[in-house]
């Protein structure tokens, strides 16, 4: 059996202002829009790029973040933080956020 071919991007800075969250989003649409599936894991503590992406913390209904995430570390604990863009049209179904909290 052949496996697929699953490519990771990074995009990170220290400095800030530098279109980290603004590159993410843009790059996670694009993909979209060729048909491909895009997790976003969101680890910025301002959560920019959840809430572009349509998935505020709400703290009526709290879903995990990669803060809980990363505090647990137990196998299956990222796939259960993992949540649909809040985009319409094809958006939704192809890109997945891990959202983060402000």
């Amino acid at each position: 059996m052949q496996r697929r071919r699953r490519n990771r991007i990074a995009v990170g800075n220290h400095k800030g202002g530098s279109g980290k969250t603004t590159t993410v989003v843009h790059l996670s649409a694009a993909l979209a829009e060729m048909g491909k599936r895009v997790l976003v894991v969101d680890l910025d503590p301002q959560a920019n790029a959840s809430r572009r992406l349509g998935v505020p913390f709400r703290t009526e209904q709290p879903v995990p973040t990669t803060a809980e995430v990363i505090r647990d570390a137990s196998p299956g604990v990222a796939a259960q933080a993992i949540r649909p863009c809040g985009w319409d049209g094809p958006y939704t179904e192809l890109i997945s956020v891990i959202p983060s909290r402000f």
